[in-house]
């Protein structure tokens, strides 16, 4: 399945099981490092107290983190800060434009679903 996770004023996170949004879960308040949470350690606040370069080693921990708990595919960043990310990823990671996410938001708008 795919994972993604938003980078911007907090950490936004969402799961696909064969391109069907599965059930929201809140997972940018997992616990983290330090008695923090992802989000803590990742929201723009985090970013600008630590600089970019540490800001950055952290989301490389917590996607190890987000592995370790949800097995994904893959997972896709966006949002506005996932533009700040410079070095390499991991292969299972990739930044997207924080335009997929608005695409993506119509997509789901525009489907037929029944209850």
């Amino acid at each position: 399945f795919a994972f993604v996770v938003t980078l911007g004023t907090g950490v936004g996170t969402a799961l696909f099981s064969n391109g069907i949004l599965l059930p929201h879960l809140e997972l940018g308040h997992a616990p983290f490092r330090k008695g923090e949470t992802i989000e803590d350690q990742l929201g723009n606040a985090a970013r600008k107290a630590v600089g970019n370069e540490r800001w950055e080693e952290r989301v490389l921990k917590a996607i190890e983190a987000y592995d370790q708990f949800l097995f994904f595919d893959h997972v896709y960043l966006g949002g506005g800060n996932s533009a700040k990310l410079v070095g390499p990823l991991p292969p299972k990671a990739s930044v997207v434009s924080n335009t997929a996410g608005i695409t993506g938001g119509l997509k789901i708008w525009t489907m037929d679903v029944h209850s």
